[in-house]
């Protein structure tokens, strides 16, 4: 019974999140359409990226807890430090969650957690955990050196407080 619940309120914000989607698509081709139609005196030309200003890290690990905290999106996020390496941690339900939200994820968090610490020169961890199918696995990579290690099996199966699903 439990799992009926769980799949049918999973269904009901898949649905929802399908909508907003729709939603940000059309309003994207409109504005698109919009920008058209101006004048080339009037459109402005895009920043090139290194005048893209770049989040601090003090302002990715809140958004990170932001991210932890929302309920209507899938992802489980939480930062810390493992043997003096800051890390930053995303969960995911199953592979096909994640490969729907990465590029995203790499945009707006993985960019500037490693691009600041890479600034630095002080190497930090990013580590994608997939929750299902049961025991789990998790891949992680190097900010500064770009390693990025093969799927391992989670050993044991362990409730987080970091995981939402």
């Amino acid at each position: 019974m439990a799992d009926t619940g769980w799949k049918v309120a999973y269904e009901q914000e898949r649905a929802t999140r399908q909508e907003q989607e729709a939603r940000l698509s059309t309003l994207e081709a409109q504005q698109r359409q919009l920008l058209q139609h101006q004048t080339p005196t009037l459109q402005q030309p895009p920043a090139p990226p290194s005048a893209q200003r770049r989040a601090t890290i003090a302002e990715v690990i809140e958004k990170c807890r932001t991210l932890q905290e929302d309920r209507h999106v899938p992802i489980g996020c939480r930062t810390g430090v493992f043997e003096g390496t800051p890390y930053m941690e995303f969960a995911f339900l199953n592979l096909e969650e994640m490969q729907q939200y990465w590029e995203t994820i790499i945009k707006n968090f993985i960019e500037d957690f490693c691009g600041r610490h890479n600034d630095a020169g002080n190497e930090a961890m990013v580590f994608a955990t997939l929750v299902k199918p049961a025991p789990g696995a998790i891949r992680g990579g190097m900010c500064l050196s770009k390693y990025i290690s093969e799927w391992t099996l989670l050993q044991e199966t362990f409730p987080s407080s970091h995981s939402h699903y």
